[in-house]
């Protein structure tokens, strides 16, 4: 209810948390950067990530796109790479990626791919939604692995990243659906 509650009353009325709109420390206190392919960029690293989301994108899209469910949106793009860095204390608290306000964005899966060796906590805390949208059911904690890819519906899953006691990184993007209902 914790996650509900803040996402309803603090993000909505300011529009997703991508947006940069919200970056008060006590909520959120993680670094970010992202890989934008319009920059020129000579640093190998950042190549990699990019070659390396733009064919994991493309897979996710076309195998959930070949799904053809009614639960799961028809995806047409996928966000920029955002690199993301939580150093040793840093969390981010509860929120929801996209809201029904968010009719620019069109986000609907938010995927994250952790980068970190053996990065001590730090855990995803996904809330699960009851159907009604009214209370969170439940949650789960995901624990960051290297290489783990985690996927969820952007507006209809409240989540944060506990406190982090060494460093961590992630690589995220958003698949981007033309339903805006999704």
């Amino acid at each position: 209810q914790r996650a509900k509650t803040l996402a309803a009353e603090h993000l909505v009325p300011i529009g997703h948390t991508g947006s940069g709109g919200l970056l008060l420390p006590s909520f959120r206190s993680d670094e970010f950067y992202w890989l934008d392919q319009k920059q020129t960029v000579s640093r190998s690293a950042e190549q990699h990530f990019r070659q390396q989301h733009l064919r994991i994108m493309q897979h996710l899209m076309e195998r959930i796109n070949k799904a053809n469910s009614s639960l799961l949106p028809s995806l047409h793009s996928f966000t920029e790479p955002l690199l993301t860095r939580y150093d040793k204390g840093a969390r981010y608290g509860a929120h929801v990626d996209s809201s029904d306000h968010d009719t620019e964005s069109q986000l609907s899966i938010s995927c994250l791919m952790y980068l970190s060796e053996n990065p001590v906590c730090g855990a995803l805390r996904v809330g699960l939604l009851n159907p009604g949208r009214t209370s969170i059911d439940d949650s789960l904690d995901i624990h960051p692995k290297m290489g783990r890819l985690v996927l969820f519906l952007s507006k209809h899953v409240p989540h944060e990243v506990q406190q982090t006691w060494s460093p961590r990184y992630t690589l995220t993007s958003f698949l981007r659906s033309s339903a805006l209902n999704l």
